[in-house]
This record gives C-alpha cells, sequence and structure tokens, in this order.
C-alpha cells in the first residue's frame, strides 16, 4: 500500500533543495547567523573595539533573515557603528552610540538599508542616521554610516562587522 503523502512529502523536499541550490548558483552570499561586531574604518580601537562601535545579530526567520539586538552582548538594541559618543561631541554630533529605534530589520538578498531621524545628537537632539550594508561573505558586512542635521554632517563612514566578534 503507498502512502498518500510520499509523492508530496518527496515533492516539497525536490522544491528545497532546488531553491537552495538557485540561492547559490545566483552567487547570493547567505549571512552567517550570530553577533556582529565592528568598527569604523581607520578609527582608534583598542582590541577592534571602541566606543562607537557597532553591535547587531543575524537570525533566521520563516521568512528570511533579519537583524536583531545582540542580547547574549547585553545590547536591547541594533547599533551601527559610528564616530562615538567621545569623538561625536567634540564635532557636534552624536553623544550616543548610534542605537536604531526599531527591534528588527529584515535583509533582502544579504543587504539592508535605514534612515531616520534619531535622538543621538547632544541633549537628546534629534540627528538624522543613514546606515546601509551588504554581507560580501557569510561571516563580513561592509557598509556605511552617515550622521547629520545642525551642524553634524559626519560623511559616509565606512566599516565592517564580523562574526565571530574579536574577543
Amino acid at each position: 500500500m503507498r502512502h498518500p503523502y510520499r509523492r508530496a512529502l518527496a515533492l516539497g523536499t525536490a522544491l528545497t533543495a532546488a531553491l537552495g541550490i538557485a540561492a547559490v548558483a545566483s552567487g547570493e552570499v547567505q549571512p552567517q547567523a550570530g553577533d556582529y561586531q565592528g568598527v569604523i574604518k581607520g578609527s582608534t580601537t583598542q582590541g577592534g573595539r571602541n566606543a562607537g562601535e557597532g553591535w547587531f545579530a543575524e537570525t533566521p526567520t520563516v521568512v528570511g533573515k533579519k537583524m536583531v539586538p545582540a542580547k547574549d552582548q547585553g545590547y536591547d538594541a541594533i547599533i551601527v557603528p559610528s564616530i562615538g559618543p567621545v569623538e561625536g561631541v567634540k564635532k557636534g554630533c552624536t553623544k550616543k552610540p548610534a542605537a536604531l529605534d526599531k527591534k528588527a530589520i529584515l535583509l533582502s538578498k544579504a543587504q539592508f538599508s535605514y534612515a531616520k531621524k534619531l535622538p543621538i545628537g547632544p541633549h537628546g537632539r534629534k540627528l538624522t542616521l543613514k546606515t546601509s550594508g551588504k554581507w560580501v561573505d557569510r561571516g563580513t558586512v561592509k557598509g556605511t554610516t552617515q550622521i547629520s542635521g545642525g551642524g553634524c554632517d559626519t560623511g559616509k563612514l565606512r566599516w565592517t562587522m564580523t562574526n565571530p566578534p574579536p574577543p
């Protein structure tokens, strides 16, 4: 006696395999799940870390992948690399880390983009934060952050974030 669901199971398995092969064949990077950390290119660091470092986690969902806060590292917000509070205050820019106000950002084709006015300036002043990133391999994201408004303009600051983060 044949099992009535055997054909459906075989078809589902074949479709899943075909989609996986198509993603690999298209050259699309598949981001590695876990915590990512990084800093602005050329910024002074100690062991690969500084006050302007970014932290987030990549996690799979039923509809794809998303960025979320790096809760294992103690963060309750997605933080992108910036010039940091110390350097930022000197330039009239960020007083706080560049923390996003979203708890999750869905990734599309292994990349993301985000722009919004956030209260990250001196005395809670709202500044425009624009950031975007793209996975260049499974454990590396390269991107930019720009903060502007109220006399502040950092220009596009380039960064790299990696998984696993430095110890």
